[in-house]
C-alpha cells in the first residue's frame, strides 16, 4: 500500500490546499493520512473526507516568551511520530507549512523518508524555511520564490474549485464582494461602513462577508443601507460568490488570491499588517505589479474613486480580468502529485 503523510493545520491557507493534494493522491490509488491537531479545521476536513488522521499536540514557537512548554510538546510529538512512521513507513511526507509541519519534517529527516514542502505565500514561512535544506523537492505558488530557491518548482496553489468558470461581463451596476475572512477584518469592516454612508456608493451592489465575530454588530449597523445586496458572516459555496462579483475587496492571503486568479476577479487588497514576515503585503505587491489588483486606500472616498477608475471603461476592466486570469495555475494539486510519485516509487 502506497501511503503518503500530509501535515497541515491551523488556517485554511494551509488546510485547503492540503485537502486538494490529498484528494489527488487518493485518485491515484494512494492512501493519504493527515497529520494535524484534534478539534480543528483539519479534523473537520478529515471527517468530511473520511480520511484517516494522526493527531499531535503542538503549538507555535514564534512570538512565545516562555518556550519550555512548546519545546516539550515538540519533543513529545517527535517521539510519537518516530514510532508511527517506523511502523507505517510512508513513501513520502508532504509539509504545508505551519508549526504542525515541524515534528513531521524532523522525523522524516531522521528516518530518511522522502520529504516535500509546499509554500503557499510569496515569502517562505518559518517552518518551511527551516526544513527546506532537508527536502527532496519543494513546491511554491510564486515564480519569484522559485527563482530564488533552486529546489522549488512553481506549480501554484491547489484550490478547491475544479469546474469551468462561467464567463460573464461586468454587470451594469458594479457588484462588489467584500471578504473579511472567517474571523473578519476589523479595519476592512470599518472602512466599508464609512463607504456605505457615502452617497457615491449607491451606484454599487454589495455583498459583504463580515466574518463570524463581527456579523451581528455590523449587520445591525448596515440594515438600512440600500446598496447592500447581502450581508453574511461567511459563505460555504464561495464559487457562487466569486461568480456574482465584479470586483473583490479583501485581505491578501495566499488562497484567496489563488481563488481570485482562478475566477479572474480584479481585486482591491488590504494586506493583514501583522502577518508573519509581512507575507500578505508581499503577496499583494505581486498581484499589483502584474496589473491584476490595486492596494486599498485608507479612506472611503478614495476607495470609491479607485473602484470607479477600475470600471471606467470596458477595456480597462477587462484588462484587469485578463491580468488576474494570467496568474492562475490550473490543476496545481495534480501537478504536485504527479511530480512526487515518480520520485518515490
Amino acid at each position: 500500500m502506497n501511503t503518503v503523510i500530509i501535515a497541515a493545520g491551523g488556517t485554511g491557507g494551509h488546510v485547503f490546499p492540503a485537502e486538494q493534494i490529498a484528494l489527488d493522491f487518493k485518485n491515484k490509488g494512494w492512501t493519504p493520512i493527515w497529520l494535524g491537531k484534534n478539534n480543528s479545521l483539519e479534523s473537520q476536513v478529515c471527517n468530511k473526507l473520511k480520511m484517516r488522521m494522526i493527531h499531535i499536540h503542538v503549538c507555535a514557537l514564534r512570538g512565545v516568551k516562555n518556550r519550555v512548554y512548546p519545546i516539550l510538546l515538540l519533543i513529545q510529538a517527535i517521539m510519537k511520530l518516530l514510532f508511527l512512521f517506523t511502523l507505517k513507513r510512508p513513501k513520502a511526507i508532504i509539509l504545508m507549512g505551519g508549526y504542525v509541519s515541524l515534528p513531521a519534517g524532523i522525523v522524516a529527516s531522521i528516518l530518511r523518508i522522502p520529504l516535500f514542502i509546499h509554500e503557499q505565500n510569496s515569502i517562505m514561512g518559518g517552518a518551511n524555511k527551516l526544513l527546506y535544506p532537508m527536502v527532496k523537492k519543494g513546491f511554491c505558488a510564486y515564480p519569484d520564490l522559485a527563482e530564488k530557491m533552486n529546489n522549488l518548482i512553481c506549480h501554484g496553489n491547489p484550490i478547491r474549485f475544479t469546474h469551468p468558470v462561467r464567463s460573464s461581463d461586468r454587470k451594469k451596476r458594479c457588484h462588489l464582494l467584500i471578504i473579511g475572512g472567517s474571523q473578519g477584518a476589523v479595519q476592512l469592516n470599518e472602512l466599508m461602513l464609512s463607504l456605505y454612508r457615502l452617497k457615491s456608493s449607491h451606484k454599487f451592489k454589495i455583498w459583504h462577508m463580515t466574518g463570524i465575530e463581527h456579523y451581528q454588530k455590523l449587520g445591525s449597523q448596515c440594515k438600512d443601507f440600500s446598496q447592500i445586496y447581502r450581508i453574511s458572516a461567511f459563505h460555504h459555496e464561495m464559487d457562487e460568490a466569486y461568480e456574482w462579483a465584479d470586483i473583490v475587496i479583501s485581505r491578501s492571503g495566499a488562497m484567496t488570491l489563488s481563488e481570485l486568479a482562478y475566477f479572474g476577479k480584479p481585486a482591491i487588497l488590504l494586506p493583514y499588517p501583522h502577518a508573519a514576515d509581512h507575507h500578505q503585503q508581499s503577496n499583494a505587491e505581486y498581484f499589483i505589479r502584474h496589473g491584476a489588483a490595486q492596494l486599498c486606500p485608507e479612506n472611503a472616498t478614495d476607495l470609491v474613486k479607485l473602484i470607479n477608475s477600475m470600471i471606467r471603461t470596458k477595456s480597462i476592466y477587462n484588462q484587469y480580468v485578463e491580468n488576474m486570469k494570467s496568474l492562475s495555475s490550473d490543476n496545481a494539486g495534480l501537478k504536485i502529485v504527479e511530480t512526487i510519485i515518480p520520485l518515490v516509487t
